[in-house]
Order: C-alpha cells, then sequence, then structure tokens
C-alpha cells in the first residue's frame, strides 16, 4: 500500500524547488516579481477553489476531482494534477521571490560584477557565479520570512 500524501507532496516540492529557481534567475524584470508576489498573496484555498475553474470545467482535463479506487490508488495518474498545482503555485511565488532576493545579493559582489567583463554570457554568470553562492541563503530560508533554525 502506498502513501497517497507522499506522491503528490514529493512531486509538488520538486515542482516547486524547479519553478522557483527558473523563474527566480529569470526574475529581473517587474512582471515575474509581480506574478510572484500575487501568486503568494492569494491563500492555498482560494487557488484550490478557482484552480479547476479554468482546466477542468471549461475543457474537461485534467479532471477537477481525484477519485480513488477500492484499493486508495488514484484512478488514473492525471488525477493528483489540480492538488499538486494548488500546493506548488503559492509556495512557487514564495521560493521565487526568495531566489530572486539572493540573486541581487549575489550580484553585488566583486566577482559576480567582473565576470560579465571577462567575456562571460549572462546565463553562465547566473548559473555560475550567482547562484551556487545563493543556495545556502535559499535553504535557510522559511516562509515566515525569519532564518530557519
Amino acid at each position: 500500500m502506498r502513501n497517497n500524501t507522499l506522491l503528490p507532496a514529493a512531486s509538488a516540492f520538486a515542482l516547486t524547488v524547479a519553478a522557483s529557481l527558473a523563474l527566480g534567475c529569470w526574475a529581473a524584470d517587474r512582471i515575474t516579481g509581480h506574478a510572484a508576489a500575487s501568486a503568494f498573496a492569494v491563500p492555498e484555498f482560494v487557488i484550490s477553489v478557482r484552480l479547476p475553474l479554468v482546466p477542468s470545467l471549461w475543457t474537461g482535463w485534467p479532471p477537477a476531482v481525484t477519485l480513488t479506487g477500492v484499493d486508495g490508488e488514484p484512478a488514473t495518474r492525471t488525477r493528483p494534477i489540480l492538488p499538486v498545482l494548488a500546493l506548488v503555485i503559492p509556495q512557487a511565488g514564495w521560493n521565487t521571490r526568495i531566489v530572486r532576493g539572493a540573486l541581487a545579493d549575489r550580484a553585488a559582489t566583486p566577482h559576480v560584477e567582473a565576470a560579465p567583463f571577462d567575456g562571460l554570457p549572462m546565463r553562465q554568470v547566473v548559473l555560475r557565479h550567482a547562484l551556487p553562492g545563493a543556495i545556502p541563503a535559499l535553504a535557510s530560508r522559511s516562509p515566515s520570512g525569519s532564518p530557519s533554525a
């Protein structure tokens, strides 16, 4: 018997980390920053209620409810998509802002400021110089805004 909470939670965590790192690295413009703030500001229960409207009720895919069989497993593998998205959207908004702030702090360091003058493309500067130094700051943050113990 599988744990039906572990699979959606692990999927949501993996998607949150991937989306946050990608959007945080890309969030130099204001539109992404405002979208991240909006995603974080909306409570999870509002996202959970509104999320099925567009994809499920208007297009019919993915299913709006998660049905389980007799054995407790989801009836199909597409059933947990909306619950996972309801977990990912607010957390990705929060974490995108954290990644963006940590990268902005690292961008002010001398070796990151000097890297473009050495002829490195901006993508390589962010991925090889700024992001590795920002990861400790990212790992020590909690959604309450204070460093975790």
